[in-house]
Order: structure tokens, then C-alpha cells, then sequence
């Protein structure tokens, strides 16, 4: 392993941690990968490669709204409040604040589950706990990808 993928295997390693603290780790690992690919010419890293990192890039950025969603969905939220939830996980992304993330889907399940869908308390509040478990499988989902990404790149410049 010469000093070139050495530094550019840290900066992928480094961007897991990125991830776990809520940071965009995957698209900071597709951006390192492709600008080593770039260097290199694309010789060690082919273009199908940079296909398969970009599909998992795209994955993850999907994964938390989806998560989010179906969390909501599984436990009983209405249209209303899964429409709370996917906004606060806008408004989320937006604010560029990570602890928001784990705030306002919640917020919005339960808000909008109350003012449009003239929900009880109770059931909007298990609408917000199935979005924020949704979020928390999505959070998990995301670190994974991070992971297999630097195994993957890797194995791709170790061989």
C-alpha cells in the first residue's frame, strides 16, 4: 500500500466516525473515493466501482426519510402523520443540526397526527415513537453502508 492509498484509506475510515455522529459520512467517502479514483486514473478503482459506491450513496441519503416513514407507518400513523414525519426529516436536513434529526420527524408525526388527523394524544404519540424507531433502523442502516464501503474500498486497492 503506497502513501496515496494510505492517507485516502484513513480519510474513509475516518468518515465512519463522521456517520456515526450524524454527519453525511457516506458522501464524504464517495467524494474521497472518487477524487482518488481521479488521481489514479481510474486504475485501481474502475468506473463500475464508482458506480457501485455511488448507488450506495444514494441509497443511504434515501434510507432516513424511508426509514423514518415506514417506522411511522408500521405503528399506525395516518396519512397526516406520516406526512409530519417525512416534513420534520426536511426540516431536519435543512437545519444542518444532527440532534434535529432525532426531534423532527417525531415532532411532526405527533403534531400533524393531532391538528389534521384530529388524533387522541396517545395514538399520535405512537405514531412519533414509530418514526423515531424508523429513524434509529435508518441511523444503523446508514453506519452499515459507511462500513461496507471502506471494506469494500479496501479490498478494492488492496488487490
Amino acid at each position: 500500500m503506497d502513501a496515496l492509498q494510505f492517507v485516502f484509506l484513513i480519510g474513509v475510515l475516518l468518515s465512519i466516525v463522521l456517520q456515526v455522529i450524524m454527519f453525511p459520512g457516506t458522501v464524504i467517502q464517495f467524494g474521497l473515493i472518487l477524487l482518488y479514483s481521479i488521481l489514479t486514473g481510474f486504475e485501481t478503482v474502475s468506473h463500475w466501482n464508482m458506480a457501485f459506491f455511488a448507488v450506495l450513496t444514494l441509497v443511504s441519503g434515501l434510507i432516513d426519510n424511508i426509514a423514518n416513514l415506514l417506522g411511522a407507518k408500521k405503528f399506525g400513523s395516518s396519512k397526516w402523520g406520516i406526512f409530519g414525519a417525512f416534513l420534520g426529516g426536511i426540516l431536519s436536513i435543512i437545519s444542518f443540526q444532527f440532534w434535529t434529526a432525532l426531534v423532527f420527524p417525531f415532532i411532526g408525526a405527533v403534531l400533524f397526527e393531532i391538528v389534521f388527523d384530529e388524533r387522541e394524544w396517545k395514538a399520535a404519540m405512537k405514531s412519533g415513537i414509530g418514526s423515531w424507531i424508523g429513524f434509529l433502523s435508518g441511523y444503523f442502516l446508514k453506519v452499515i453502508i459507511a462500513v461496507v464501503n471502506a471494506i469494500a474500498f479496501l479490498i478494492i486497492i488492496s488487490s
